[in-house]
Parts: structure tokens; sequence; C-alpha cells
């Protein structure tokens, strides 16, 4: 009972539209049904009708139902399908977005649990929080944020480095490392650049403009090097032109002049060549022989006289008597000469070669010596004086002069003059300004006087022109090599680059030392951004500390050791990340989609099944389905009247068409038989609720559907065959059932959800109860469910106190017609004053509080409750509290929020009272459950017994009297078994616990709700709040989901969580208990003396006691003779 049997069948049409099924939801009364359309989703109640009784009430609620659907299949289906369709789309963002939060919740709760894990090491949560605590002031000098999970980026040798990088590297050093340098193997060196601008600050002293008219800009050199070799040939032949002698001008003149002329110059050179070569032959034979002679006529004469002496002796003649007489002058030549110290022999020839040479030297000498005073004594040469006893030996050495005076023209003026051409310089225009020269070498010595005159200052001043504008544009381009950048840079830079404009060499020589240091300084600052970006890629703000030089982190030395900062930062930011995860807002977002979810799917239902319903349904079934309600409208309310067999017959009738425009249908059995004929009628899905009080003939209904569900609870009222005889109906099934299997349970008691146990498999048990208090729905779990039912109400949230209440009745008598009077009299007067007290005005909904009676033998006593209370209470006043009276099969699948239970039996003349247990088919156990789990938030036992004489030991009755006397003797037990907080999570639970009740607030530790348990719940005001302590290691992974499905399930029950994070918890008391205060404060609990085992509420108790003391006042204005 109570754990949601109509809300699943509700959802399960939602589900089945969606499918486009159509579906019959029919039970054996329509007390059940009511109740169904109304849980439906309020998009999907059009689409099902409820045909349920024959008044007012239901015939209006049909014809506004047809109304409405004749009015939707007018729709657009067009316009459905596109609804649908958008809808359909929306629902997957719903359901994408519920997954991602689910596991969003799902993680976040896991990183409770989840070890911190980075480089290969675990660390627990709770751990890591401790060793955050510990390590604050100490290893908290790194700053975040952080890479997690990531190993320390750098060794400690390298984490030393990096800071000593600080020392070697200074602030200042870097911010002018890190902008654009210029490379200094491009730039000159300091004295390359003073070298130029002192040659540049000489040459501006000079004129530099000499005769520039002489001179074509269009041809001025590309390299100075030509100049430069112009410049030194003109020298050379400024300095050949100034110091030449006349000899060397005729010399040149000659060359100039042509073959002729050269001729004679080249034949003095020859004949100086070949005189020494001649001298150099003989002077050898001169020496060898030492030849002497003492005759005084010149050489030449001597030379042709020792010939014919030569010619005589080689012609083999004699020197005899004849050639004495003959050549008498030979041998008075013999005389004069000698051979060493020996005579001069005629006939011998070394002798004759030897006097031979000794004077064919003496005429060659004489002939050289006779030429060069003719050509070069006379024209300031040496004079031939000069010469010596070896004149060839000294005229030898004017042969190159002579010769390259020969050469001079072409070889030197002849080149001067194509490179002044080339090089622009106008030697026409300045050889015409030089006057002309008159006689001999006019031309020459013109040019003579033009060289030595202008012309080397006009080339000087040139070269310095054009040396200037070099040296100018290499210092254009060496400043061009730093040019100016809209970036930053270095102020070295800039100062080089000043310097170079200014021309400073002294700034230009401490800017580029600057520079160089700083060059020398970039292999440390390369290591140190090396470092930096491995830091960079795993803990950014670190690297940004220890870059901006950071107070603690400007030192060359880390603030403390690397590896056990960086460990206390893994562990503080990744506990830092699970903590900024909200929980809250994560379930609230659960929360939100859910509701999203659950909209648009029922708009998305409600669209498709109309689009499908506009499809499938014509004309004919809308005037069919007019036609029924109509004809149904028009029967009697008893169902008697003379036309209403006929207005049945004709509304079946039309009921075969009409049932296609309407997808669910919801009729009691009764009127399914009235409404279909099995035969034609088929519907997907068949649906029977309370299937326990349906007996056998109930079995054609499923024949109807394709599928079929049957809901109930066999510990609940079942069928009794009321008035059936057993022969008769054994004899029926003997006759008509042979054959059929387990015939014999055929029979007028056996319900058609024991029959579906029976022949259907898939059971689908509910277990977790929603509407009764724990202390109401606890006796019928111990009676007839074993303790398996989970109450998931809190009881410090239902509205009234205490939730069962014990009232015995002094005189009350059964008369034996089960009729006790006075217990009658006394319920009707504890519910007319309990309508009275405004504690009893709206329940937790906010709604009227309702009331029941449920009597517990037979049905009388309730008839009898009822006919007092109509005579008390207004008709609708008695409408708005939904009053109630009757037996348990009445109130089966019905609730109110208080119940009253009237035991009716009272004592006996001998007691006690005949044993009331299970009864035949346990009917007596049904009941009481029946009537023991109706109840929402307060339930009364009424009895005029004394249960410990007049009932025996385990009698339904005195049991149900004991729990009223003592309905937390079960939970108390339970406290007591809980009463200490789980030892494996003493210091965790156990410090939050103590924190909560040092405040004040009433706390109970591992509270049981139904078979779940919470590790806290504070209770106050009426209000609860849940805690849960996330973190300790037997809350693994593993128990994680588990963990989610039971929250999932108690918030839907109405109950609010808070989570205490153990990682937080540990690191900071106040902060992790700052939202639970928080939320306390929120829901409205304040703190509260928590009560003792043994007290009782005096507040709640009061207003019993304000109940019964206005219900005695009643009951005696009731009296005959009274108001």
């Amino acid at each position: 009972p109570g754990t949601g049997k109509t809300h699943t069948i509700a959802n399960l049409l939602g589900h089945l539209l969606a499918q486009g099924k159509r579906v019959l939801v029919t039970a054996h009364t329509p007390k059940a049904l009511r109740v169904l359309r109304e849980k439906v989703v309020e998009p999907l109640q059009p689409l099902c009708i409820s045909v349920l009784h024959n008044d007012k009430q239901s015939q209006e609620e049909l014809q506004t139902s047809v109304r409405k659907i004749h009015v939707r299949l007018s729709d657009d289906d067009r316009l459905l399908e596109r609804d649908a369709q958008r809808l359909r789309g929306e629902r997957t963002r719903i359901l994408e977005g519920l997954r991602d939060a689910r596991q969003g919740l799902f993680d976040a709760r896991q990183d409770e649990v989840r070890d911190v894990v980075f480089g290969g090491k675990s660390t627990r949560p709770i751990d890591a929080a401790k060793r955050v605590k510990q390590g604050v002031g100490k290893d908290d000098w790194i700053p975040s944020p952080v890479n997690l999970g990531e190993s320390l980026p750098l060794s400690h040798a390298e984490a030393v480095a990096l800071y000593q990088t600080n020392a070697r590297v200074s602030l200042a050093d870097e911010r002018e490392l890190a902008p654009r340098r210029p490379e200094l193997s491009t730039l000159p060196t300091p004295n390359e650049f003073r070298s130029a601008v002192e040659e540049m600050t000489a040459l501006a002293g000079q004129n530099l403009r000499l005769r520039e008219e002489l001179w074509d800009s269009t041809r001025e050199p590309y390299d100075l090097a030509e100049f430069d070799r112009m410049l030194e040939l003109a020298s050379k032949t400024i300095e050949f032109l100034r110091d030449s002698a006349p000899w060397q001008l005729e010399a040149v003149q000659a060359g100039r002049d042509g073959e002729q002329a050269r001729r004679v110059w080249e034949s003095l050179a020859e004949l100086i060549e070949s005189t020494w070569c001649e001298v150099q032959e003989c002077y050898a034979l001169v020496m060898e022989h030492g030849p002497e002679v003492s005759d005084p006529r010149p050489p030449h004469e001597l030379l042709a006289l020792v010939d014919e002496i030569v010619q005589q002796h080689e012609a083999g003649k004699s020197f005899g008597l004849l050639a004495k007489l003959t050549k008498r002058h030979w041998f008075e030549f013999k005389e004069k000469a000698r051979i060493g110290n020996r005579a001069f022999e005629l006939n011998n020839s070394a002798h004759l070669r030897a006097v031979r040479a000794l004077l064919r030297m003496s005429q060659l000498r004489f002939e050289l010596v006779a030429r060069w005073e003719r050509l070069m004594a006379r024209q300031g040469a040496l004079a031939c004086s000069e010469l010596g006893e070896k004149p060839e030996q000294v005229c030898k050495q004017f042969v190159p002069q002579i010769q390259d005076c020969l050469e001079w023209h072409v070889s030197t003026w002849q080149p001067l003059e194509g490179k002044f051409q080339r090089l622009g310089f106008q030697w026409s225009a300045f050889l015409d300004s030089t006057a002309p020269e008159a006689g001999d070498n006019a031309e020459l010595r013109r040019i003579r006087r033009a060289v030595l005159g202008d012309l080397g200052p006009i080339l000087q001043s040139r070269s310095g022109w054009l040396r200037h504008n070099r040296l100018l544009a290499k210092l254009r381009a060496w400043y061009e090599k730093v040019p100016e950048s809209g970036q930053s840079e270095a102020q070295a830079t800039q100062r080089l680059r000043q310097a170079m404009l200014d021309a400073s060499p002294v700034g230009y020589q401490s800017a580029y030392e600057e520079l160089a240091r700083l060059k020398n300084l970039e292999l440390d600052l390369a290591n140190r951004r090396e470092l930096l970006a491995r830091i960079a890629r795993s803990a950014p703000g670190w690297a940004s500390a220890i870059e901006n030089r950071l107070a603690q982190h400007s030192k060359p030395e880390p603030p403390g050791d690397p590896y056990s900062a960086w460990e206390w930062l893994q562990l503080h930011d990744e506990l830092e990340r699970r903590a900024s995860v909200s929980l809250d807002q994560l379930q609230q977002r659960i929360e939100a989609l859910g509701q999203q979810l659950l909209d648009v799917t029922a708009q998305l239902v409600e669209k498709q099944t109309w689009m499908n319903q506009i499809r499938q349904t014509g004309a004919v079934q809308k005037q069919a389905l007019g036609a029924y309600a109509a004809m149904r409208n028009k029967l009697t309310k008893t169902g008697k009247g003379v036309r209403d067999a006929e207005l049945r017959a004709a509304a079946r009738r039309e009921m075969e068409t009409a049932k296609d425009a309407v997808p669910v249908w919801i009729m009691p059995l009764a009127e399914v038989t009235e409404s279909f004929d099995p035969r034609k009628t088929r519907f997907d899905v068949v649906m029977i609720d309370e299937a326990s009080q349906c007996d056998p003939t109930s079995l054609f209904a499923l024949y109807l559907g394709s599928q079929a569900i049957i809901v109930g609870d066999d510990e609940q009222v079942s069928p009794v065959a009321v008035g059936e005889k057993v022969e008769e109906v054994v004899k029926l099934i003997n006759t008509y059932l042979n054959g059929v299997p387990f015939k014999e349970l055929y029979d007028g008691t056996t319900s058609i959800y024991d029959l579906a146990q029976i022949a259907f498999g898939g059971v689908i048990r509910l277990t977790e109860h929603f509407r009764c208090a724990p202390n109401i729905i606890a006796f019928s779990n111990d009676l007839s469910y074993k303790g398996e039912i989970k109450p998931l109400r809190e009881a410090s949230s239902v509205p009234l106190n205490p939730h069962i209440v014990h009232y015995r009745v002094q005189g009350g008598h059964e008369r034996g017609d089960n009729v006790n009077e006075v217990e009658a009299e006394i319920i009707a007067s504890l519910i007319c004053a309990a309508i009275e007290q405004p504690e009893y005005a709206k329940n937790d909904e906010g709604k009227a509080t309702t009331f029941g009676i449920v009597s517990l033998v037979g049905d009388k006593q309730a008839l009898k409750v009822d006919s007092m209370l109509r005579q008390r209470v207004e008709p609708a006043e008695y409408r708005r509290r939904q009053l109630l009276c009757g037996d348990s099969a009445q109130f089966q699948g019905d609730e109110r929020d208080v119940m009253f239970l009237s035991v009716v039996d009272s004592t006996p003349e001998q007691p006690p009272l005949s044993m009331r247990q299970e009864g035949p088919k346990r009917i007596f156990k049904k009941r009481f459950n029946v009537a023991a789990s109706r109840a929402r938030n307060q339930m009364w036992i009424v009895h005029s017994l004394n249960h410990e004489t007049d009932l025996q030991a385990g009698d339904y009755r005195r049991r149900l009297i004991e729990h009223a006397l003592d309905p937390e003797a079960w939970e108390r037990e339970l406290q007591k078994r809980l009463a200490q907080v789980d030892l494996r999570s003493k210091v965790f639970e156990g410090t939050v616990l103590r924190r909560l009740m040092e405040r004040g607030y009433n706390v109970f530790p591992q509270h049981q709700v139904g078979a779940y348990y919470i590790d806290l719940v504070v209770v106050g005001n009426g209000r609860r709040l849940a805690i849960e302590c996330d973190g300790e290691q037997f809350h693994g992974p593993e128990k994680l989901q588990e963990d989610l499905e039971r929250e999932a399930i108690l918030v839907r029950c109405g109950w609010t969580f808070e989570r205490i994070r153990g990682s937080i918890f540990f690191r900071d008391e106040d902060r992790a208990l700052e939202p639970v205060f928080r939320r306390l404060e929120e829901l409205g609990i304040t703190p509260d003396v928590i009560p003792s085992a043994s007290s009782t509420a005096p507040k709640q108790d009061e207003v019993i006691e304000r109940v019964i003391h206005r219900a005695q006042e009643l009951r005696s204005s009731w009296q005959p003779g009274k108001d």
C-alpha cells in the first residue's frame, strides 16, 4: 500500500500514448479509477476519458472530456507534427543536459572518495586535506594554477638553476634582452666606427670640391679601389714626370713618336746589352791568360792587326822569315804584348784569343762610352768620366729605365688616360687649361707641366670627396642595420642608434659594449626561458611569478623544497577544483531538467497522440463519440429508468465506432461489460487496477487486450464471494472447466491478481512507501510485509503529531449487531472537534485536511458514524473534508490525512474475546492491513477494550492497540542500536555532530529513512535537513552509484540534502560547515533543545488534549435538552 501504484499506471499511460497504443484501464470499483485520471500529467488528461458513474459529476466529466476531444480533433495535424518535431529536439537536448548533469554529480560525488593522483602517487582526499593544512606557510609558495595530475616539470637541480638566473640575469637585463637587438657581427667594431668617424672629420676639413667641374659625376666609381689604383698610377706618373732627366723625357718622347724615334734608344739599349755580354766573355779569357798590350795605338787598329795574325795562324801559315820580312808590324806588336809573364806567341791560339779579348774589351767600351756621351751624358745622364773603367756595368743599369721610358706612353700614360675617362675625369679639358709649350718635345712638356701642376691636388680632392661619400654611405648602412621598430627594443639598441646618428665614437663604444655584455647573457636567458617554458606548460602562475620576480620568487634560491611545494599545490588545487563544483547547483539543475523533461515529454506525447488520433479518426468516429456521450448523459442515476436499457444498448452500439476516437478509456469492470463487445473490440493494452478485489468474472477484460498489466496487492482485501453457494460453484467448475489448468481456482474467492501471479511471470514489486508517516505504516509493514516496505516520509515533516493516537472508550458496548454506539459517538465528536482546530485546517499540501473512518467489524459501525456526522457537519464541509465512512474494502485504493479506526468490540462477559488473527483466506489480516495503511498523517485507534485482559496475545486487535500505545517502540529500538556514529567515520561524522550540537541543533546520527541511512539529520520546527559526510574510504566508487540513486529517491520524497566534503572539512572546518548553517537558516530550522528518550512533545499532546476536551463538550451538547 501507498507505494505509488496509481502514479505508475499514470506514467505507463504516458509511455503507451507516446507509442501510439490504445489502452483500457479498469478496476472492480470506480474509486481507484477516479483519482487515476488526476495523476496523469495535465497535457495528457484530455486523451483519457473516464466513464465511472451515472451521477451528475461523472456525467459532467464525461461531457467535458468529449467536448475537449472534439475540439482537439479539429486541430491541424501538420502543426502538431511540427510541434512534435520541435519537442523531440528539445527533449533530446534536455536528456543530454540531464545526462551531463548526472555525470557531473556522479563525478563530483566520486571526487570525495577518489584518490588524488599525480606523478604516479595516490592520496586519499581526506589525507590530502590534512597534508594541505599542514603545508600552509611552508609549502604554499608556488602560485596557482597548475595542470592537475602532472609531475614537477623540473628536477630539483633545474629549479635551483632557474632561481640562480635571478642573480645572473637582472630584471633590467631581461627586459633589455627580451626585445629585438642588432646582431653585433653585422656592425662595425668600436675601433672601426671611430676610424670612420675620425676619417670623415678629417676629410670634412679639406677642399673636396677642387675643380669639380672636371669630373663627370655619372661615372663615379662603384669601388674606390679602382680610383685608388688610378690615384696611385697618377701619383707615380707625377713623380716620374717631376723627377725625370732630360734624357728620360727624350726617351718618352721617342716612345710617343713611334718606331723610328724609338730605334735610337732601343739601339743604345741593345748596344749596352751586347757590350756587357761580349765584355763578359772577353773578360773570362783575359782573366785566364792575363794578356797585356803596351802598344799605344787605338784598340781598333790593334784589333785589326790581331785579326790578321789570327787569320794567318788559322790558315796554317808560318810566322817565319817571310812573315817577318813582309809582316814586320806583326812582330813589332808581338814585342809590345805579353801573356802573363811570358812572351806573346803568334802561333799560340790561346795567346791570340786572350790578346784579342783584351783589345775587344777596350774597343767595345770605347764605342759604348762614345754613344753614351752623344745620347745620354749630354742630356743629363752620368758623364762618361763617371762611368769608370767598366762603363758597361754602369750603363746596363739604365737599360730598364730606357725601356720604361720608351714604353711609358703606352704602359703608363695611356692607361692613366683610360682610367681618367672611365672614372669621369675630363683630362682633355684639364690639359686645355694648361698653356702650350714651345720647342722640342713641347707636347710632352705641356703634359708634364699639367701633371706637375694641379693634377695631384685635383685627384686628391676628388679622392677625398669620394671617400667622404663612401664613409657617409657606410655610416648610413650601419645605421640602417639598426632600424627603428614599432616594437619595444633594448635601451642599448636605442643608444647605439643615437650614437651612430650623432657620429659619437664614445657613445657607440658604450652602447656596443653593453650589447656585447647582453649577448653574453643570452645563454643564461635562453636557459631561463627554456625552464620557464617547461614550468608554464604545467604551472603558468609559477612561471609568471618567477619571470616577473615577484616577492619570494626574485631571490637566487627557491623559497623551499620544490618537490614538497609541488605536491602541496597539486593537492590544494585538486581539492579546490573538486570543491568548486556545487553539488546543490548540480542537484537543482538535475531537478529542473527532470521537471522540464516531464513537461516536454508530456507535451510531446500529447502532440504525437493527437496527431495520430486526428489522422486515424474520421467524422464517423467523432459523431459516434458524441452520440455515445449524449446517450450516457440521458441515463438515470439509478440506472433503472424506463429508457435506460434502450439507451445502454444504443450507447454500446455507438461505442463500437466511438472507441477508436479515444486512445485511453478508464471505466470500472461493470461499465466495460456494458460498453464493449469482446468479439469486436481490441485494445493494445488492458490495465486492471486493484486486481486483488476482482474475482474471476473479471477475466473477460483480459480478452479485450493484446497485452495486460495487472496491478494489485495480495495482502489487501480480496473477493469474499458473499451469497455464493460453494456446491453450485463446484458443480459449474466440473461441468464447464474440464481441461482448464487450475480449474479449482476459478471460484468466487480467487482474485485476478492471484490468477495473474500463477499464469504470468515478471512480477514487479513496489516497496518504497510514500503515503504514511513511518509510525503509521509500521503496523502493516510488520503485520503483512515482513518489514520489506520502505517508508520514505520523514516523521518530522508530518504536520500532525503524534502520528498514532490511542483512545480508549469508557463504557462502550457492542450490542451484538456489530455496532458500538458509544464508540461511534465518540469518533463522531472527535472528528467534529478536530475540524474546528487550526492544526487540522490544512494538510502538508496546503489543502483541507481530509478524514476517514474504518470499521474493523463489518460496515454498520461505519454507517452509524456516518449518520452522526451528517447530522453534525455541514454538507459543504463534509465534501470539503472528503469524509468517508466504511470498511476496509471501501477504503482499498483510497487514503485520507486522518483516519479513525473503530475496533467496535467491547469487553465480554467472560474475557478474553475469541482470537482474531488471519481468518479464512487471511481475510482479517487483509482488512487490518488495509485499515492501518490509509492514514497519511495521523491514525486514531479508538476501542472499548482492556487489551491486556480482553484480548489474547497475538490477537490482531491487541497488536494494533499496543502499537498505538507505543508507536515508536520499534523506532526506539532501532535508534538504540544506531545511537553511536559509524565507527568507520567516527572522526569525521563525530566532529560534525559535535559542531552542530554545540550550536544547539537537534541532530540524529545514522538516521534511517526506511531502508536507507543518512549520516546525520538535523530536525527543528517541523523541518529537517539531511547531511552526508563524503570522503571516507569505505564510501568507495563502487558505492557511489547506489548513493546517487538513494539520494534521488529521497529527494523526490521531499528530503533536502547538504553534503560536507572531507577534502574541505579537514582543511577548514568553518568553511566546510558554513553552507550547512546557511541551509539550516534557509529552511527555518533553528537550534532546539534535544528531547530525552522518555520525554514527549507537550505542544503536540496539547493539541490532542484540546481535541479530546472539545469532543467531550460536543457530546455534552448533543445530549437531549441541550443545544
